[in-house]
């Protein structure tokens, strides 16, 4: 047993012979001045604490060696009952090209008609999901959760059907409820596809123009001999000018490098 001299309610101090149980800052007050055998001791004994808490204590990792982990980009595609709707396949796999995308797809019962969901390499919901989700106060939304989850939503097709039920309002599927509780600080891409006629009636670009009041952008449809043999505006964008669009806003929110 060693001593650090000094006096607390009139008795000295004692260090214990175990280091590690000394505070490294000591303070006290002395009333003689330790003589140099015992400062010599005092210093030994600071000397084996902070090696003995070196041996203890890791040291922080450097930060250039944790690796950073970023969140993936997500993207939720919808699809609507167009004929259009069966490039779905193609412009899922193409996004999924990008790097640093998750895609989702939100699909009506119509759009189904046009496409195999075998052919989606990604996680697909229709409106039987949200009922089957759904069963009591504390079971998820499932249209808010995929409004919570997506960073931009890509309507593509965009038929005229829904186009009118986004314009009014109307949210009857899962596809409208997740559109009308849509973030309007996150970007919403569509892609008008509809038979000629219906594309130049009066009603459409009412229609198209709300969608943009709302915040919406329009990828405009083109003209191109159609399914059903017309020749005109009404046909979907093509993929690839879809795919560049979601690239850009990717490119604005930081998301990828600009070719």
């Amino acid at each position: 047993m060693c001593f650090l001299w000094g006096w607390r309610h009139g008795s000295c101090t004692a260090l214990a012979e175990d280091p590690s149980s000394v505070p490294i800052a000591c303070v006290y007050t002395h009333v003689r001045k330790p003589t140099t055998a015992q400062n010599s001791n005092f210093q030994i004994l600071l000397s084996s604490q902070k090696a003995t808490r070196s041996r203890m204590e890791p040291e922080a990792p450097c930060p250039a060696s944790i690796p950073s982990v970023e969140r993936k980009f997500h993207v939720l595609v919808g699809v609507t009952g167009s004929v259009a709707a069966l490039k779905l396949p193609l412009l899922v796999s193409k996004l999924l090209d990008i790097p640093g995308l998750e895609v989702t797809v939100v699909t009506t019962e119509r759009a189904k008609h046009f496409y195999s969901p075998q052919d989606v390499p990604v996680t697909l919901y229709s409106d039987a999901d949200e009922w089957e989700m759904w069963k009591r106060r504390s079971d998820p939304v499932l249209h808010i959760d995929l409004r919570r989850w997506a960073d931009l939503m890509v309507v593509a097709p965009l038929d005229a059907n829904t186009l009118g039920k986004v314009a009014s309002g109307i949210c009857d599927n899962l596809l409208t409820c997740v559109i009308r509780a849509w973030d309007l600080n996150k970007p919403l891409l569509f892609c008008p596809a509809m038979n000629t006629a219906m594309w130049e009636h009066p009603l459409t670009a009412q229609q198209v123009g709300q969608l943009k009041a709302f915040g919406y952008v329009e990828i405009p449809c083109v003209s191109k001999k159609l399914v059903c043999g017309d020749q005109g505006l009404g046909a979907m964008a093509e993929v690839e000018i879809i795919v560049a669009k979601v690239k850009d806003v990717l490119f604005q929110h930081g998301g990828i490098q600009q070719s």
